[in-house]
């Protein structure tokens, strides 16, 4: 049975620094290889690449439905709302418009 897996990750777009990434796999090392294939780097990925929590996909319906098959939330002084990364985006913050220095 998969699992949902929930990693933190450093994340220019967040308030914190840091994000929490949740993907489906069968197992954590199978998950760690998921959202290095995002895009993330090793280390980008807090907790030696450990995920922090690991949930059953009935706690975190979100990950069923979203089109990449990472959910993901931002500290911004507190979590937002789990979210669908959209299909293509990178889940490196080298790649996002605040690092690259074109965000408004």
């Amino acid at each position: 049975m998969d699992t949902v897996y929930v990693f933190e990750v450093e994340d220019a777009d967040a308030a914190a620094w840091r994000s929490e990434v949740a993907v489906v796999a069968p197992s954590a090392a199978e998950a760690n290889r998921q959202i290095r294939a995002g895009g993330l780097h090793k280390k980008q990925i807090r907790n030696d690449g450990r995920p922090v929590r690991a949930h059953t996909v009935a706690e975190l319906p979100c990950i069923v439905d979203s089109p990449s098959g990472f959910a993901r939330r931002r500290d911004d002084d507190g979590w937002t709302p789990w979210e669908h990364v959209a299909a293509g985006t990178s889940l490196s913050w080298r790649e996002s418009d605040r690092a690259r220095g074109t965000d408004d």
